[in-house]
C-alpha cells in the first residue's frame, strides 16, 4: 500500500486502509504475504522504514502466505494432464495458500543438522519442531532476520542480467512482425520447452499415449484452454506476451517487470481480489484475466475498500 505502514493521512488511501485492517481483523478476509513481497521490501536502505513495514505486512497477514509461482508450475502441468485422462488429484487451490514460513518458500521443512546430516531426534520432538516452522513466531523471526534480508537483497542484483536475456529473445522473435503469429510461436515454444517433457514423462509412467492428452490437429482454441487449465503457468505467459511485444516496443525491459509477473502470475488465478499498479492493466484487459479466473483486478488501492 504504497509506502503505508497505517500512517498515511490520505483520506482515500485511509478508507483501504481501515477495510484492510478491520476484514483481517475479523478474519473476514486473508491477505496473504509473498516471497516477491519480502523481495521487494528488502531493497530499502533505511531500516527502521524497511522494519515498520515488515511489521505492517505481518500485522495485516497474521502469518498468512502464498506460495512462490515456481514452486506450483510443476503441479499445474501435472494436474492438467491428469484432468485430461480423467485421473482425479487435488486441486492446487487447495493448498496455495497457508500459514507459515513453509508457504513462503513453497516447500515443506525437514530437519538436517549444521553439516547437512539428517538429525537422530525421537520422532515426537521432530513433529514438535517442524509444527514450529507453521506458526507465527517462527515467520515473523525468519521475515525479519538478517541472513534471510541479505540473501533477498542478493537476488535482486539478478534482475539486470535477466532483463537483458529477456531483450535477447524478443530481439529475435521480432523477425516475425504478426503479433499473432507471435502469440501462436511463443504458445509453441512454451510448450516444447516446459509442457512437452513433462507430458513424456507422465505419460511413460502412467501407460497413457500422447494422443489421449492433446489429440492429432488439435485446435488453437483446444491448446490455449489447455494452458488455462494450468493458471500460474498461463497467467506468466500472458503477461510475458504483453510485455515482451507490446512494451518492449516502447523500450527497454524494466529489470523489475520479472518480479511483478511472478507476483501476478501466482496472485490473480488464486485470489479473489488483486491490486496491482496501472501498468499492467492494459495486459490484464487484454488477456482478459480477471473473466478468466473470476478475480476481481484493481488497479487503484483506493478502489479496495469498495471490495472488502
Amino acid at each position: 500500500m504504497k509506502e503505508d505502514t497505517g500512517k498515511t493521512k490520505d483520506k482515500e488511501i485511509r478508507k483501504s486502509l481501515d477495510a484492510v485492517l478491520k476484514a483481517s481483523q475479523t478474519n473476514s478476509a486473508i491477505f496473504p504475504i509473498s516471497f516477491i513481497h519480502l523481495l521487494e521490501s528488502s531493497t530499502r536502505e533505511d531500516k527502521r522504514t524497511q522494519e515498520e513495514l515488515l511489521d505492517f505486512m505481518i500485522k495485516v497477514s497474521k502469518g498468512y502466505a502464498i506460495v512462490p509461482y515456481v514452486r506450483i508450475l510443476d503441479y499445474e502441468i501435472i494436474y492438467a494432464l491428469c484432468n485430461r485422462v480423467g485421473k482425479k488429484i487435488k486441486n492446487p487451490k487447495e493448498f496455495v495458500i497457508g500459514k507459515g514460513l513453509p508457504y513462503i518458500v513453497g516447500a515443506k521443512p525437514y530437519l538436517v543438522s549444521t553439516d547437512n546430516k539428517e538429525l537422530e531426534l525421537p520422532e515426537k520432538l521432530k513433529k514438535e519442531l517442524l509444527e514450529m516452522t507453521y506458526s507465527l513466531k517462527a515467520f515473523v523471526l525468519s521475515t525479519k532476520n538478517p541472513t534471510m534480508i541479505n540473501f533477498l537483497k542478493k537476488q535482486r542484483t539478478n534482475e539486470i542480467q535477466l532483463a537483458e536475456q529477456i531483450e535477447k529473445t524478443i530481439k529475435e522473435d521480432k523477425k516475425f512482425d504478426d503479433i499473432d503469429f507471435r502469440r501462436r510461436y511463443s504458445i509453441l515454444r512454451l510448450f516444447i520447452e516446459l509442457i512437452a517433457p513433462k507430458m513424456s514423462v507422465m505419460c511413460s509412467r502412467s501407460g497413457f499415449k500422447n494422443e489421449e492428452i492433446i489429440p492429432p490437429n488439435s485446435t488453437r482454441e483446444f491448446i490455449e484452454n489447455f494452458f488455462k487449465s494450468m493458471p500460474s503457468i498461463y497467467t506468466d505467459w500472458a503477461l510475458s506476451f504483453r510485455r515482451d511485444v507490446v512494451r518492449s516496443e516502447k523500450g527497454r525491459i524494466d529489470p523489475h517487470d520479472s518480479n511483478d509477473i511472478a507476483a501476478l502470475s501466482i496472485a490473480i488465478p488464486y485470489c479473489d481480489i488483486v491490486a496491482t499498479d496501472k501498468k499492467w492493466q492494459a495486459a490484464c484487459y487484454q488477456e482478459k484475466l480477471g473473466e478468466i479466473f473470476n478475480t476481481k483486478i484493481i488497479f487503484s488501492i483506493n478502489d479496495l475498500h469498495k471490495y472488502l
